[in-house]
């Protein structure tokens, strides 16, 4: 009996302090430490609810939440979210205009805060090309997977109609003739 309810206590102490701390609320948009991601739409004292972008309901034990790391998007001054998009180009590529095209791609996005101004930066020399970087902020966390596909397509398509090349990873192999060597006479 006492092993059985090892468990129930557990997630009712989790519950507990889950609804004194307050981590989310009611509305939040969070992400669990194991990947799990949604809006929380119950707090019990034994669980919680989270529903999920693909319209799941996961019932979590709160012992489940209590003890794994808590990122509350909604969290903060505002319920804006910021997201990064990292891109590399060829070295050779004229930095400036990168950046206005990058910029350029966010133009009648959706969800985009008009708030707080997307910004693109170039942040540094990689092994294959030039490093840049565009943070953009969101008005609804929950959009984030869909504006990301939206601005990589964008970028994707700028930089290819604009001929630049986006670098990978390659190896390049030099073949020297082979020497010949003098026959050996006796």
């Amino acid at each position: 009996l006492g092993f059985a309810a090892k468990d129930s206590l557990a997630n009712l102490f989790a519950g507990v302090s889950i609804l004194a701390d307050s981590p989310f609320r009611v509305g939040d948009f969070i992400t669990l430490e194991g990947g799990c991601r949604g809006r929380v739409t119950y707090i019990g004292m034994r669980s919680t609810r989270l529903l999920t972008l693909d319209e799941i309901e996961v019932i979590l034990p709160n012992s489940v939440i209590a003890n794994s790391r808590i990122v509350n998007e909604s969290g903060g001054p505002g319920p804006q979210h910021r997201i990064r998009l990292n891109v590399s180009v060829a070295y050779g590529s004229d930095a400036e205009f990168i950046r206005e095209t990058l910029m350029a791609c966010t133009e009648g996005a959706l969800s985009l805060s008009t708030s707080r101004p997307p910004q693109a930066f170039f942040r540094g020399f990689g092994d294959s090309g030039l490093d840049f970087e565009l943070l953009v902020w969101l008005t609804d966390p929950a959009k984030r997977d869909l504006v990301m596909d939206q601005l990589n397509g964008r970028i994707y398509a700028a930089l290819n109609e604009a001929k630049v090349e986006i670098p990978y990873n390659k190896l390049d192999v030099y073949m020297q003739p082979a020497v010949q060597r003098d026959a050996v006479s006796e």
